[in-house]
């Protein structure tokens, strides 16, 4: 009996888990993403709970180590994800120029980014907004400037907040910004042959971009404020850490339980940073952390277990919907509230919505994103259409 479940809880996994390449694949990266999805997650459940039940969900956020301070401070996992981005975009640039492997194409590259992301992210676009209009009873097109600039990722430029219909999706308008100037910032670090000089230039991009993230109320002004400008440090943690799993990956292979508690005191500061003006004890907490992911003995043995892989796998569908996917199943579990504490009701909100939304996206991952995942897709696609219209034609002659 128990082992019909496994093995049936293992098809399901097997099916949810995006397509791998065993030999490139690093199961800890998407464990990684785990701990990210996970926290915004939370930050968001509190977010929409507290205002459906008209709770001041700020109360208490000075006080060093109560809910409200830890919970309210879970947006922390955008940074999180900006710093997976860096090492897995950054990693096969890398490889070219400190081992001389192929130089990827720059074609390829970009079709890549276009052909993986796009469809899942237009198509989420549509249908949120349409929910959204239909809630707020408004036409189709009176509000049709923010779904059109989302869909650009100009929202934020345009507008100098997120998008109403889904405020999440403003750290996508980032994400691209830093695709589009990895390839030439990368050869820009690599120009010349000494390192020095590239640890240089590196230092240098890292403190103008953190000068630039302190100015973060004067950039505002200009729109500028979620630009990759202000979170090009997260990023740059991800070059870090390419640079050690391509030249020292011995040593991130070597784990110790000394960095468990390295790595979750690095997580605990994280909180303790997050708000500061100054983000370079932030940055250097991050960079420790990613470390740890690798070197941590339970830390890695966690990101390594299939079901937190397979979860972290899907962060991208997960990110897309869930802050709508609360608003719309909280309407069925926001009067189930049997404490008398906001945060104990929080957690049995939170052990009600997650599933329930933890479904809804695997659906829409297993349909929609995983089969963007096949590089050929696109011509997969063509070649059925082709098909279908031959068949068409050929009935009607």
């Amino acid at each position: 009996m128990l082992c019909a479940i496994f093995n049936e809880q293992l098809m399901i996994l097997n099916k949810l888990q995006r397509p791998i390449n065993p030999k490139s694949y690093i199961a800890c990266i998407d464990g990684f993403r785990f701990f990210a999805i996970f926290t915004v997650c939370l930050l968001h459940i509190n977010n929409y709970y507290g205002r459906s039940i008209g709770y001041d969900y700020y109360q208490g956020i000075k006080d060093i180590n109560s809910w409200s301070w830890f919970i309210n401070r879970c947006g922390l996992g955008v940074e999180l994800f900006f710093a997976i981005s860096g090492f897995v975009i950054a990693l096969p640039f890398f490889r070219h120029y400190l081992e001389g492997k192929e130089k990827p194409s720059l074609k390829s590259y970009f079709y890549r980014r276009i052909t993986r992301l796009e469809v899942p992210f237009l198509l989420s676009c549509v249908l949120i907004y349409t929910g959204y209009i239909w809630q707020k009873q408004i036409s189709f097109g009176d509000e049709i400037g923010h779904l059109l600039s989302a869909m650009t990722y100009t929202h934020t430029f345009i507008y100098g907040v997120w998008p109403p219909f889904n405020s999440v999706i403003w750290s996508l308008e980032t994400e691209i910004q830093f695709y589009i100037i990895t390839p030439w910032l990368i050869a820009f670090l690599f120009s010349g042959k000494k390192p020095f000089l590239r640890y240089g230039k590196f230092i240098l991009i890292m403190a103008i971009s953190l000068y630039l993230r302190s100015q973060y109320n004067e950039l505002e002004t200009w729109h500028l404020h979620r630009s990759v400008l202000v979170n090009l440090p997260y990023f740059l943690i991800g070059f870090i850490i390419a640079e050690i799993y391509i030249q020292r990956k011995s040593f991130l292979e070597k784990q110790l339980f000394i960095w468990d508690f390295i790595g979750i005191s690095c997580f605990y500061l994280l909180f303790r940073y997050a708000w500061a003006n100054n983000q370079l004890y932030f940055c250097i907490a991050l960079l420790v952390l990613f470390i740890s992911i690798f070197k941590g003995h339970i830390l890695h043995w966690f990101c390594s277990q299939k079901i937190i892989y397979v979860i972290g796998g899907m962060c991208y569908t997960i990110y897309l919907l869930h802050y709508p996917l609360f608003h719309l199943t909280g309407k069925i579990t926001e009067q189930i509230h049997p404490f008398n504490s906001f945060y104990y009701n929080l957690i049995m909100q939170a052990m009600l919505l997650l599933p329930i939304v933890f479904i809804i996206c695997s659906c829409y991952f297993v349909l929609i994103e995983k089969p963007c995942m096949n590089k050929s897709w696109p011509q997969l696609l063509y070649s059925k259409l082709k098909k279908v219209f031959i068949v068409i034609t050929n009935k009607t002659e």
